[in-house]
C-alpha cells in the first residue's frame, strides 16, 4: 500500500487479516483510507462497519455513516420475524403500496433511511407502527449505493434471521406468494432453511405501462402493476456463467432497458435480495450477488419486479443521475437519462411493443417462461 496506495486488492487483503487479528483500530483507519479511493469495495465498507461495531458499538457504525434515528418506537423481535431494509429519497407515491404488499407477505419489520426527502415521505414513515427510521445526509454513493445502510441493520437486527433488502421501487415474487395463507414469506424462507439455502437470487423484470410515459401516473396506495403490468418477454440479452470472480452465480443482462435505451452501457439483472444473514455475509452495491458458495444459493427462485417507469422519473431523471452516476453500476444511467429528460415533451413515447410485451399474470406464468425455476428444479439445483 505504501508502495502503490491504489492498489486495491491490497486493502482488502490487510483488512482480511485485521479482523482475523481483531486490530479494530488499525482496520478502521486502513479502511477509511482505502474508501477514499475505492468508495464502492463491499468488503472494505464491511471490515469498517464490523470494526466500529467492535470500538464503539451499534451508534458507531451509525454516526460514520450519517445515520440518526428520529423516531423513538421500541424494537421488539422474535427469533423467526423477518425483515427488510431499505432507503429512500422522495418515495411518498410507493411507500403505501410497498408497506401493503411486504406485510401481507408477513414482513413484521421496516428499517428503513431517508437520505433527504422532502416529499412527505418523512412524515409517513414515522406514522407507521412497524417501520423504524433513520436519516442520514450521507452521499448515496458514500454509504456504498446504500448498501452499507443495509450492512448496519443487518449487523444490529439481522443476525440469523431471513431478512430482505429491496428498494421502495421494488416487488418481490416467489411460487406461492398469491396464496390466501398468512405469511406466505414466511413458508417460503423456510422451504429454503429444508433445502439448506442461505439466500434467493433471481431476475429483476422491467415493469411498464402501454401509455405514454408521462400518463403513467403512481398513485399512493395503488397496486402497482394495476399501473404497470407489461415486461418483455424477451427478458435478457447476455448471459454470463459463473466466473473467476463470483465463482457462485451466473448472470443475466439487458432486459428492456437495453432494448429502449441501446447500447451505451450493461444492465445487470441478476439480484440476490433475500438472505440469511450471518456475519461473514457480503452485501454489494446493487444487491447482485452474494459471497455465499453456490450450493446454498436457490438460483432463480425468486423474481424482482422493478417499477421505476412511472411519470415521476421525468422530472426526477436529473436528480436520480446525481444520486447513481459514482456508483459501481452508475453507468447505467448515462444513456437514459437524456432521453427521459426529453420524454418530458413526448406524448406518444412508450416501452410497450406487441411484438415483445407479456402482461403479468402470476408466478406461475414466470415459471412457465423460465424465469422463476418451479420447486422441484429448485430443490434440486
Amino acid at each position: 500500500i505504501l508502495i502503490d496506495p491504489m492498489h486495491e486488492g491490497a486493502y482488502v487483503t490487510l483488512a482480511k487479516l485485521l479482523a482475523e487479528q481483531e486490530k479494530w483500530t488499525e482496520l478502521i483507519g486502513l479502511c477509511q483510507t482505502g474508501l477514499g479511493f475505492f468508495p464502492n469495495r463491499t468488503e472494505l465498507h464491511k471490515g469498517h462497519i464490523q470494526a466500529l461495531r467492535q470500538v464503539g458499538g451499534f451508534e458507531a457504525s451509525c454516526t460514520a455513516y450519517g445515520m440518526v434515528r428520529i423516531d423513538k418506537k421500541p424494537i421488539q423481535m422474535a427469533s423467526n420475524d423477518l425483515l427488510i431494509s431499505l432507503g429512500v429519497k422522495n418515495e411518498i407515491c410507493r411507500l403505501p403500496w410497498y408497506l401493503t404488499h411486504y406485510r401481507r407477505l408477513g414482513i413484521q419489520h421496516f428499517f428503513v433511511v431517508d437520505n433527504g426527502s422532502d416529499d412527505g415521505t418523512l412524515e409517513y414513515l414515522m406514522e407507521q407502527p412497524d417501520v423504524y427510521v433513520w436519516r442520514s445526509n450521507l452521499s448515496f454513493n458514500a454509504a456504498n449505493g446504500g448498501a452499507s445502510w443495509a450492512e448496519i441493520f443487518l449487523q444490529e437486527f439481522g443476525v440469523g434471521r431471513w431478512c430482505l433488502i429491496a428498494d421502495a421501487d421494488e416487488i418481490l415474487v416467489f411460487e406461492g406468494v398469491e396464496t390466501d395463507s398468512p405469511n406466505p414469506l414466511a413458508t417460503f424462507c423456510h422451504q429454503l432453511d429444508q433445502d439448506r439455502k442461505r439466500a434467493a437470487s433471481g431476475l429483476a423484470l422491467e415493469m411498464y405501462s402501454d401509455r405514454p410515459l408521462l400518463h403513467t401516473h403512481c398513485t399512493p396506495g395503488k397496486n402497482f402493476l394495476d399501473i404497470c403490468s407489461y415486461f418483455d418477454k424477451k427478458y435478457f440479452q447476455e448471459f454470463e456463467p459463473p466466473a473467476a470472480a463470483h465463482p457462485n452465480q451466473a448472470f443475466h443482462w439487458g432486459g428492456m432497458r437495453k432494448r429502449v435505451f441501446g447500447d451505451d452501457s450493461d444492465y445487470i439483472l441478476t439480484k440476490t435480495p433475500l438472505l440469511k444473514y450471518q456475519s461473514d455475509t457480503l452485501i454489494p452495491s446493487g444487491f447482485h450477488y452474494t459471497n455465499f458458495p453456490a450450493e446454498q444459493i436457490a438460483h432463480q427462485a425468486i423474481c424482482v419486479l422493478h417499477f421505476k417507469y412511472f411519470s415521476q422519473l421525468i422530472t426526477s431523471a436529473a436528480k436520480l443521475f446525481n444520486r447513481y452516476k459514482d456508483i459501481e453500476y452508475g453507468d447505467e444511467f448515462k444513456a437514459y437519462v437524456a432521453q427521459l429528460k426529453a420524454y418530458a415533451s413526448v406524448k406518444d413515447d412508450v416501452f410497450y411493443d406487441p411484438a415483445v410485451s407479456v402482461q403479468y399474470l402470476g408466478p406461475d406464468q414466470l415459471v412457465e417462461l423460465g424465469i422463476i425455476r418451479s420447486t422441484q428444479e429448485k430443490i434440486s439445483a
